[in-house]
């Protein structure tokens, strides 16, 4: 589980960030709730 983890992490380290916003959008609109540009770019980047 935790080696999945660590693959999820890697990948997501090798996202551009034009693909880590485009992200960011879908998965707000997923969620149907925005949570605040702040918050999402901490998350993502972080």
């Amino acid at each position: 589980m935790s080696s999945d983890f660590h693959d999820l992490e890697r990948q997501a380290r090798a996202l551009t960030v034009a693909e880590k916003a485009a992200l960011a959008r879908l998965l707000i609109e997923e969620l149907g709730v925005y949570i605040g540009a702040d918050r999402v770019a901490g998350v993502i980047w972080n």
